[in-house]
């Protein structure tokens, strides 16, 4: 459970039949995928590299921990399911700053108490302050 003073970082990815969900806290970059060790989960190198790349490319890889959720297709489409989750965190930051004051104000002011950003019509991510 997440304590009320941390962030939670949500976001789905989607590949082919695959879908990854990842809930993501501030931490010291430990990886669960379906409650074994990310190591364990994908076993080859290729499979490690994509699936982690979108968090080496923005440097994040050790400052949170992450729980992952992965179903459907099979190992490599749970990778890319798993690559695309992740960047769509790292376009959290990027598309927030990309909008306008006006569109702030909005989000701000919904009833919503988490910001959802998309990635296309199937990739989705939000930010929730618990």
């Amino acid at each position: 459970m997440v304590s009320s003073a941390s962030n939670v970082i949500m976001a789905t990815g989607r590949r082919k039949t695959a879908v990854a969900r990842i809930h993501m806290v501030p931490g010291t970059g430990l990886v669960s995928v379906n409650g074994r060790d990310f190591e364990d989960y994908f076993t080859t190198p290729a499979m490690k590299t994509h699936a982690l790349l979108p968090l080496q490319t923005v440097d994040s890889l050790k400052k949170f921990d992450v729980k992952v959720k992965a179903h459907g297709g099979g190992l490599v489409g749970q990778a890319g399911a798993l690559s695309l989750a992740w960047a769509c965190f790292a376009a959290i930051p990027a598309r927030r700053n990309a909008r306008s004051r006006v569109s702030r104000a909005r989000a701000s002011a919904s009833s919503s108490p988490s910001a959802k950003l998309s990635l296309g019509s199937r990739n989705r991510c939000w930010k929730e302050s618990t």
